[in-house]
């Protein structure tokens, strides 16, 4: 019945709106220099050459883009702001008309002194916006490299906004599908010359899928012009001073353009070796036993990832695309050697163990779109389709020699492989209401299918012998129906208003061989959000912003196999077969001022979040289990201040700060702070210096108190040959702290892990920008389901 009056809803809204005609038309355009990057602020104006009264205007926002409505008739234009010159124009309205990109020329005034650009970094009321066009420091960097100059993000082995890891990326409006260190790989990719500007929204709306908890970064690239062919090769190399890690990076890309045919290919490989040390120590209250263990992981890895498409424009208004990715892990995997002792009273016993992985695997992604644009005022219609696999296997051997009270060897090997499959079918209309009005409304398909065989054996007597306990088969079927609806205006006085509702149908079938049962998960849930702006003084140099939304997280598919994964012999990791999604409400107001500072205050509640907890076998009571389980309740008030400033024309500065109060019924209270500092510094011409520091106090994770973090970077790079070459070199971790604490106190046992790895590394890149002909006008093929593939 809900999801009936909710479809019945967005109908209503979308034939209204189709059915609307306006009594006067719209005019749109975008105001830029000569080079296609965005001049913000500009006052556009519209004078009447039958009356002279009548005069209709508008000021372009920080992108340059403007939106009047007037009546049908002739008109002089005419586009002023300071620095350049003024730019006038004889136009006719008889419909809704966009002008385009009109380029401004600098005026006299400017090359004498007074300069005036767009703002580096603007905040609005529901995002952060930052103008990389023009910037000096975006000279010879990458999309990751402004990323970390850009407020409230961070990046490490995961990109987070305002600390929720997670956070998806757009470019062009297209939905990256990878996530985590591969996300940032294909980032690295990508020049910072070519980024017109990024958007950081915290909170997504009601467009989105309502499992985006931790926010979007929305990359806009540079609009390029006519035919030819551009782009690029490079290669990065790292190693660490006090091991053999190291990272091996070679990378291009490739864009082509005639007439309306564009084609782009990329192609990503990666050859690595990290070293992780572990010193664990356990003491058990029931039989006063303790374990001591040291761990050395060595991790290989080698990977490809090569990305083709085509976008065809049949005209002005109907396009479509077809986008093909492909990545696999070669063989590699990891070695680990540990060496345990377990004091039991009286007794000691030793354990020496050798475990080798070999993960391998491949994942294949088809996204077909079609877009139409409906007028010229910005309304449109999309269907997309996707399609993705993922299929990894990982084979395991293990060993362990035991001595002391006890004095033998055990051999068994495990194999776990999983297959997923993705089908995802999208909707959505954009529709224009006038010159700062939209709706969106769309619905939304998506089939998830998971299947995992998992085999553990035991060598005995020159035979494998299947372990029962720990080998099952595993289907899940998972299905996702949503719709949206999502309304943004601008009143007068200059508030603004974005109010969206979104409602998903879940609907999932698991089945295993497994003795634990599983539920059949049958739900519906609304997924509200809203945000209004107030400014605080004509100007709007000072505004007040207010933001709520309501997200649901769901769980990986891989931990809700009941799979059961060796650490050593007396720690294990586990899935959760019966884990729920949690459900999130956030709220927050901020006060921004002079358009990039701010204060912000929120508080956040999530009841049944997903956190790993460490407890004890109830078969074992000195095996410790690892599994992710639902915590009923959580907390969480923060207080954040961001402060981007340009000290001087050649230093660049961005201040992030964020305190937190976080509760959590399993594990209590802890205030934690994080924060970061980035400079970005121009000492000389072609040249830039890059210093950086993180900082993060103690935190809380399921029943595990994670200790604080301390990094410090710094980085030198020079432009070549016109720019064409940028040539880095890099410190990662300075002063080599890279050590992670995690402490856990239970009833029946205390726990304390001491792990290293991110060790200080030199790292040197290369990379060289070409083209043939004139700048290549390149889209992306968009994509709806990157929420979906992050689970697997």
């Amino acid at each position: 019945m809900i999801m009936k009056i909710l479809s019945t809803i967005v109908l209503l809204l979308t034939a209204v709106t189709l059915s609307a005609q306006p009594d006067a038309a719209t005019c749109t355009g975008q105001t830029c220099t000569g080079q296609g990057s965005a001049i913000g602020f500009a006052t556009v104006s519209f004078f009447s050459e039958t009356d002279s009264s009548a005069v209709y205007g508008a000021l372009a926002d920080s992108t340059g883009r403007f939106s009047v409505r007037i009546p049908h008739g002739n008109y002089r234009m005419e586009i002023a702001l300071l620095g350049y010159e003024k730019k006038q124009r004889g136009i006719t309205i008889a419909h809704d008309t966009d002008l385009g990109r009109i380029v401004l020329d600098p005026s006299e005034i400017s090359l004498q002194g007074v300069e005036v650009k767009a703002a580096p970094i603007v905040r609005e009321a529901d995002r952060f916006i930052v103008n990389v066009a023009d910037m000096p420091q975006a000279i010879g960097r990458t999309a990751v490299e402004m990323l970390k100059l850009s407020p409230g993000v961070w990046i490490r082995d995961d990109i987070a906004i305002f600390g929720k890891k997670g956070a998806k990326v757009m470019i062009n409006n297209r939905l990256l599908r990878e996530t985590g260190e591969d996300l940032i790989n294909y980032l690295n990719q990508i020049p910072a010359e070519d980024i017109l500007r990024i958007e950081i929204v915290p909170n997504s709306g009601a467009e989105y899928d309502a499992d985006m908890t931790a926010g979007i970064i929305k990359i806009t690239l540079k609009r390029k012009r006519d035919n030819g062919i551009d782009g690029a090769v490079g290669i990065y190399y790292s190693h660490a001073f006090s091991n053999a890690s190291s990272t091996t990076s070679p990378s291009f890309n490739l864009n082509y353009r005639n007439d309306r045919l564009s084609l782009y290919a990329s192609m990503g490989t990666w050859f690595g070796k990290q070293i992780v040390r572990i010193t664990e120590s356990s003491a058990f209250g029931q039989n006063d036993a303790s374990i001591r263990s040291e761990s050395r992981l060595d991790g290989h890895w080698k990977s490809v990832s090569p990305r083709i498409g085509a976008l065809y424009e049949f005209n002005d208004r109907h396009s479509a695309g077809l986008e093909i990715s492909y990545f696999r892990n070669l063989p590699g995997g990891s070695e680990t050697h540990n060496r345990l002792q377990k004091q039991d009273k009286a007794d000691s016993t030793r354990i020496a163990s050798h475990f080798l992985q070999n993960q391998q695997g491949y994942g294949l992604g088809i996204s077909a779109n079609y877009i139409f644009k409906m007028d010229t005022t910005g309304s449109l219609f999309k269907l997309l389709l996707d399609y993705y696999r993922r299929d990894n296997d990982d084979p395991t051997d293990y060993f362990s020699r035991y001595t002391g009270s006890q004095a033998f060897d055990t051999t068994y090997r495990g194999d776990i492989h999983t297959v997923n499959d993705l089908y995802a079918a999208t909707a959505a209309f954009e529709i224009a209401l006038g010159p700062v009005s939209k709706l969106r409304t769309g619905a939304k398909y998506t089939l998830n299918r998971m299947n995992t065989a998992i085999l553990y054996e035991f060598l005995r007597d020159d035979a494998w012998h299947r372990i029962d306990r720990q080998s099952n088969l595993n289907r899940y079927s998972e299905n996702i129906g949503a719709l949206y609806a999502d309304f943004s205006t601008k009143f007068k006085n200059g508030i603004g208003l974005n109010v969206g509702l979104r409602g998903e149908y879940t609907y999932a079938i698991p089945a295993t061989s497994s003795t634990l049962i599983t539920d059949r998960q049958n739900y519906f849930g609304l997924f509200p959000s809203a945000n209004l702006s107030l400014p605080l003084n004509k100007k709007a140099t000072q505004m007040l912003a207010f933001n709520y939304n309501r997200k649901i997280s769901r769980p990986s598919f891989w931990n809700l196999n009941p799979y059961r994964m060796p650490l050593s012999e007396y720690s294990f990791l586990e899935g959760n077969p019966r884990l729920r999604p949690a459900y999130q409400n956030s709220y927050s107001v901020s006060w921004i001022i002079r358009h990039k500072y701010s204060l912000t205050v929120g508080f956040e509640s999530v009841n049944g979040s997903s956190e790993q907890v460490a407890t004890t076998d109830p078969d074992d009571p000195d095996i410790i289990l690892y599994r992710y389980e639902n915590v009923p309740i959580g907390r969480n008030f923060n207080l954040n201040v961001n402060v981007p400033t340009n000290i001087t024309p050649w230093w660049m500065l961005n201040l992030n700060l964020t305190a937190m109060n976080c509760f959590s019924s399993l594990a209590g209270r802890q205030n934690t702070v994080q924060g970061y500092l980035n400079n970005a510094l121009t000492i000389r011409k072609e040249w830039t210096l890059d210093l950086n520091l993180n900082y993060r106090t103690p935190r809380l994770w399921g029943n595990m108190r994670m200790s604080g973090q301390f990094n410090v970077g710094a980085g030198l790079r020079r432009s070549l040959l016109k720019k064409r070459l940028t040539a880095s070199l890099t410190v990662h971790n300075l002063i080599n702290y890279n050590k992670e604490n995690i402490r856990i106190v239970e009833p029946t046992f205390e726990r304390t892990v001491e792990q290293r790895q991110n060790w200080r590394q030199i790292a040197v890149s290369l990379r060289y920008n070409f083209k043939t002909g004139k700048e290549v006008k390149v889209r992306n093929v968009e994509s709806g389901a990157t929420e979906e593939k992050s689970r697997f």
